[in-house]
């Protein structure tokens, strides 16, 4: 985590356990970057399913987005939905911290560092 540059939260719509670990996550994640606004992006997975298999509801993802401070999508693996968006999304946020933090130059990769990794 320490090295990461950015992160992209998954939770599932229809597993309360799931949503209820992203706090912890978020946790650790500050934790470890050593920064209470960690550029990240929360995705809640398998929004094509029927609304009655759903346990977590639109409100509590926007409750959750507001309480980290950070954009959350509605996300479908199976459907591809908003999937690119997710992953653009995250690379926006490091940008912004990056030109925040060190200015418009920073933004350049740095050469011989890897592109992106994927844990």
């Amino acid at each position: 985590m320490r090295t990461a540059d950015g992160f992209l939260l998954v939770f599932d719509v229809t597993n309360r356990k799931s949503y209820d670990e992203v706090p912890d996550f978020f946790k650790h994640i500050c934790r470890a970057k050593e920064n209470d606004n960690p550029p990240l992006l929360i995705a809640a997975n398998k929004c094509d399913i029927e609304e009655s298999q759903r346990k977590i509801s639109a409100q509590e993802i926007e409750q959750l987005s507001t309480k980290f401070k950070t954009k959350c999508l509605e996300t479908s693996a199976k459907q591809r939905k908003n999937v690119d968006q997710a992953f653009h999304g995250v690379v926006s946020a490091v940008l912004a911290q990056r030109i925040k933090e060190r200015g418009p130059t920073s933004v350049q990769p740095t050469p011989g560092k890897k592109k992106c990794s994927m844990l």
